[in-house]
């Protein structure tokens, strides 16, 4: 991961995001290494998801990292706003992947959720 960063600050001034897919057990411990890089490279913009938005939220904020969420319902997009994070992605369940169980599209979940 640190190559690609590189690459990219090599690339662009513009600024990007990493995407770190929090989780349990083994992800979870991925997704702390993930952190450390983001912090340790300066990243502009961290992506979150699958986690509680409060996981690494206040870490990332504390190193001056812009923060997003993706969240899959209304209660989550509450959730991540109320601990403070910058931006919400509102995913419905066209986004592929495992999104929950409420299967909401992106336009019905939007006006709710973010």
């Amino acid at each position: 991961m640190w190559a690609q960063i590189k690459k990219i600050k090599k690339l662009t001034r513009a600024p990007f995001a990493v995407n770190i897919v929090a989780g349990f057990g083994e992800a979870l411990t991925h997704s702390k290494k993930v952190v450390e890089v983001v912090i340790e490279e300066r990243v502009p913009v961290a992506i979150v998801s699958v986690d509680r938005p409060e996981t690494y939220t206040q870490v990332l904020k504390d190193a001056g990292i812009k923060l997003m969420h993706a969240i899959s319902t209304a209660h989550h997009g509450r959730k991540a706003q109320a601990v403070g994070v910058d931006a919400v992605i509102c995913e419905g369940y066209e986004a592929g992947g495992h999104k929950g169980f409420t299967e909401l599209t992106t336009f019905v979940l939007t006006p709710h959720g973010c």
